[in-house]
């Protein structure tokens, strides 16, 4: 599938992504008891737009775009910099006012949040912290509107779909073209071109080769040459999506134990993600990636690397360990829509990593291009094999 702008998609379906997701948030000021919610982050922002892509600082944890929702109305706010350019993209996903704030001082964009609240009404939802005279009473939601964008609409998942395709199409060529004796950096630079020319963000890179693949679970790219085996790990973002995939290249066959880790990993990843079906819960799918481990004999392996989990409009929408009881996700439960980015890891370096859309089903990989080698299993295949080069 290649990828589908959001023009491709089409007006009706961007405007139904948008109104589940106010239906959504809406109904959240309902069991909350607000009036009104105010969304700043990237994720959430590009959640409730369908992928307005709205940032200028990639690092910044607040989005140019600030967005009230109220049961009746739907308010933008932008600075005057960035109103021209986003002007006609927001009138397009039906905000039905734009307030133009200055772009000093930092209080304006809440004091224009406040402003837009329901008149006499004060107690707002809001997803990131805020200070100042204007705050009114902000109550944090940032943990109820985690689940609620989770459960992408069919928009959202042909987003993750045609971005998974052409993310590890990205990493896929990246990988190809690396020839022995290249450094780590220029294979990552190679690998952000690929990713930026499909319109991907390249949110993580990690790019390491041989002893250091070997020797430490996050190897990156230091400027050494990669003679034997190299690995990049990559997270990329567009329209606010978020897909995860590893992918190695070997200049000779690799046997022994990193051959069989990759085969056990395979295992591993193949039992939790049969396990991502509808109904059952998160905290089960911790506990069933450690039995994994334990029934490949390393129990306590899963101790040693963050193992991945929900993956949509966060990198992970959030981090569940086995044993994690008490935690709010524990027991919340698997719906069509959510997706999942498992990456499972042993000593030495094996490594796999794709993501997987969940429907009803069960899971299909979106990052399987269906042109890289994979290992068999007793199962079904590994996507993210081990190429050898001659």
């Amino acid at each position: 599938m290649e990828r589908r702008s959001l023009i491709q998609n089409g007006a009706a379906e961007l405007a139904g992504h948008v109104a589940t997701a106010l239906d959504r948030v809406r109904g959240l000021l309902g069991r909350e008891g607000l009036d009104a919610v105010v969304l700043t982050t990237p994720a959430n922002v590009a959640w409730l737009t369908g992928g307005l892509g709205a940032r200028v600082d990639r690092t910044a944890g607040s989005d140019p775009v600030w967005l009230v929702v109220s049961e009746d109305r739907f308010t933008g706010i932008t600075t005057g910099v960035e109103y021209p350019r986003l002007r006609e993209r927001l009138e397009g996903i039906g905000v039905d006012a734009i307030a133009r704030v200055p772009w000093a001082p930092p209080s304006a964009y809440l004091e224009a949040a406040v402003a837009a609240l329901p008149p006499g009404r004060r107690r707002f939802g809001i997803d990131a912290g805020c200070s100042g005279s204007a705050a009114g009473e902000p109550i944090m939601v940032e943990s109820e509107l985690v689940p609620l964008r989770m459960a992408l609409t069919g928009y959202g998942q042909s987003a993750l779909a045609a971005l998974g395709l052409d993310g590890a199409r990205a990493v896929e060529a990246a990988v190809r073209a690396w020839s022995p004796g290249e450094t780590d950096r220029e294979v990552q630079g190679r690998a952000c071109l690929e990713l930026e020319r499909r319109g991907i963000e390249p949110a993580v890179v990690i790019v390491g080769g041989d002893e250091r693949v070997r020797s430490v679970r996050h190897p990156v790219a230091v400027g050494e040459p990669v003679a034997e085996l190299l690995m990049v790990v990559v997270v990329g973002v567009r329209d606010g999506l978020n897909v995860a995939l590893t992918r190695f290249a070997t200049a000779r066959p690799q046997g022994g134990l990193f051959a069989e880790g990759m085969a056990e990993l395979g295992r591993i990843q193949e039992e939790v993600v049969a396990a991502a079906v509808l109904g059952r819960s998160y905290g089960h799918l911790a506990e069933t990636l450690a039995g994994a481990y334990a029934r490949s004999g390393h129990p306590e392996e899963w101790r040693n690397h963050f193992q991945g989990g929900p993956i949509a409009y966060q990198q992970r929408e959030f981090e569940i360990a086995p044993g994690e009881v008490t935690s709010r996700w524990y027991d919340l439960e698997v719906e069509k829509g959510h997706a999942v980015a498992y990456n499972p890891s042993l000593p030495g370096g094996p490594k796999v990593e794709d993501t997987y859309l969940i429907g009803v089903d069960g899971a299909r990989c979106v990052t399987d291009t269906g042109d890289w080698p994979r290992l068999p299993l007793p199962g079904g295949t590994l996507v993210a094999g081990t190429l050898a080069l001659v």
